[in-house]
């Protein structure tokens, strides 16, 4: 009979029976501060309040980031940009079927596009799931929230990449201009 070689790994490993309380205590204030990470980042980026988004104006354009122009593919294949979206006012959500904070915050997207009203705000959930499992995923979420609003892809993680997409969700809020009003990294109650 073969012998076990994943027992004789553990057993060659002689951990301890007890872990000491100050290594328990370390370990869990470097949990927090991870924890924490998502919340601190989010407080940082933040550079308008969310809320206000409906009435976002030109009064202060000049502060605002110009946003890199980039392509985005929709659930028939169609290649979008965010330049087909000037004029209007943009929330641009970067999300994967893993990550429960974006599975929470999605449909307060579809509650607020329902409570400016469906010209005011356009909603660009872009997945970032491998394609199969977003071909399996996304319809079956869309349905059983009543999503208002398609679904992109960035297949090969480029829009991420230039806008420094390391934390999901991560959003972003561009003007009629297409100029960054907002971001955040983490989820928002978007009500």
């Amino acid at each position: 009979m073969p012998e076990d070689t994943s027992s004789s790994f553990w057993k060659s490993l002689r951990l301890p029976k007890q872990v000491p309380v100050g290594i328990k205590l370390v370990l869990f204030a470097m949990l927090a501060g991870l924890a924490s990470i998502g919340y601190f980042r989010n407080s940082f980026f933040r550079e308008t309040d969310p809320a206000a988004i409906s009435d976002l104006d030109d009064s202060q354009a000049e502060n605002r980031t110009v946003m890199k122009d980039f392509a985005l593919t929709d659930a028939k294949g169609r290649v979008k940009t965010m330049k087909d979206y000037a004029g209007k006012v943009v929330i641009l959500s970067f999300w994967a079927s893993w990550c429960p904070p974006c599975l929470t915050e999605l449909p307060t997207f579809a509650d607020l596009k329902k409570k400016l009203g469906e010209d005011r705000v356009e909603i660009l959930a872009v997945n970032l799931d491998e394609p199969e499992v977003a071909a399996s995923f996304i319809p079956k979420f869309w349905q059983k929230n009543s999503l208002p609003f398609s679904s992109f892809f960035d297949p090969d993680k480029k829009a991420a990449k230039t806008l420094n997409v390391d934390v999901l969700p991560s959003n972003f809020v561009l003007d009629k201009k297409g100029l960054l009003v907002f971001r955040s990294d983490g989820a928002n109650d978007w009500n």
